[in-house]
């Protein structure tokens, strides 16, 4: 086994969960498979990889049905396109580290639907937008080529080319940036967007799933710069959004980066571990006082934070101590995931007297307002808990 990035061998296993569930699309009374994920860390660059992901040989095939069914943005609550606001950190970046005036034919790689290119279209007017998009979406706002990237599919140059939450999916992220660079301008620029790990491990956000495979910081991702020839512009590592990382197609003097942040990663991890750990603890424990669960969000938190529970449960199956799993999206309503029918908020209307543990898997910016629709239903004992940080009310 070999680093991803500087192919070096050295490594040590940082993180491991057993039966973890792929993503929550492979869905509706599919028995949605599972991988003993191990997390590893390479010793010369400090990347975080899925080592399981290349171990396994059932992997690749795996990945390939649930990117063939994969919808980000579930159209019933999220009209085209989504809001400003919720991607405006992106556009801000890009607004103020590139000169638009030199750009005019832009890709986005992995464009979903095309929100991200819509507005960036309505900022820069004159710029030529398209994007690639390989999951078998029902609507896209945006001129979409719909397949996975090759760099044989463009003969053109771009511009800009924008790689948002793809790359943390990719296998071999040298030879993707290699194949990127490839249809690049010669000046052309390259803008990355990925989960920042410091911040999702600090958060106690779900960091380690099947779905990806390298878990990128500041200093890995300078590093995977480096490896493909690239010259990095800037680095946006702030707290409470995501990694974003400018590069140019036009290489400059490559310098090394010698700084090592393996063991404040690795303390991360620990404490990440063991919050993961007191939030099943704590929930195991409400189940022994008597209490029910209902699970509010029905996609990959909740596959996620079930799968922890229910393998560390031993005496009795976890269903029969889960009253109801409900979520907000019509698109969900009536869909099957593991084992249950998936039921709307307003099944809770006639829940009076039993003590709930309510647990909240939904996205973050989104627990106040569940918070608050739990709150007015005017139950008499219960407990809110968020994976993986615990009670929260």
């Amino acid at each position: 086994m070999k680093c991803p990035i500087c192919n070096h061998e050295k490594m040590n296993n940082v993180y491991s969960m057993e039966r973890m569930p792929y993503s929550v699309f492979w869905q509706d009374d599919k028995i949605i498979p599972t991988i003993d994920l191990v997390v590893s860390m390479c010793d010369t660059c400090s990347l975080l990889f899925q080592s399981s992901a290349y171990a396994d040989n059932e992997y690749d095939a795996v990945m390939q049905k649930v990117y063939n069914a994969y919808q980000l943005m579930d159209s019933s609550i999220r009209p085209f396109p989504i809001s400003e606001d919720s991607i405006g950190y992106a556009l801000k970046f890009l607004s103020d580290t590139v000169d638009f005036s030199h750009i005019v034919n832009v890709l986005e790689v992995g464009s979903n639907r095309g929100d991200f290119l819509y507005h960036l279209k309505f900022r820069f007017s004159h710029i030529n937008i398209i994007g690639i998009e390989p999951s078998n979406l029902d609507f896209v706002g945006v001129p979409t080529v719909r397949a996975f990237f090759s760099r044989n599919i463009f003969l053109n140059k771009f511009d800009l080319v924008i790689v948002r939450h793809v790359l943390e999916h990719i296998k071999h992220p040298v030879n993707f940036l290699s194949d990127i660079k490839a249809i690049l301008a010669d000046e052309g620029k390259l803008f990355i967007e990925v989960p920042n790990t410091m911040n999702d491990l600090m958060e106690k956000i779900e960091v380690f799933n099947p779905d990806h495979v390298c878990y990128f910081t500041a200093q890995s991702m300078n590093r995977l710069v480096e490896e493909s020839d690239m010259s990095l512009l800037t680095i946006g590592d702030e707290d409470g959004v995501p990694l974003m990382v400018l590069m140019s197609n036009a290489v400059t003097m490559r310098t090394h980066n010698s700084y090592d942040n393996s063991k404040e990663i690795k303390a991360l991890i620990g404490e990440y571990r063991k919050s993961m750990d007191d939030t099943v603890r704590s929930v195991k424990e409400l189940i022994n006082k008597g209490y029910k669960i209902i699970f509010y969000g029905s996609k990959n938190t909740f596959l996620w934070f079930y799968n922890a529970l229910d393998v560390s449960i031993v005496h009795t199956p976890l269903k029969e101590h889960v009253l109801a799993v409900i979520d907000d999206s019509a698109e969900r309503i009536g869909k099957r995931v593991s084992g249950f029918s998936v039921k709307d908020f307003g099944y809770l209307n006639a829940i009076k007297d039993e003590e709930i543990v309510f647990i909240l898997c939904a996205a973050r910016d989104n627990a106040k307002a569940m918070i608050n629709k739990i709150k007015k239903l005017g139950l008499k004992d219960y407990k809110i808990i968020l994976p993986w940080i615990g009670e929260v009310v």
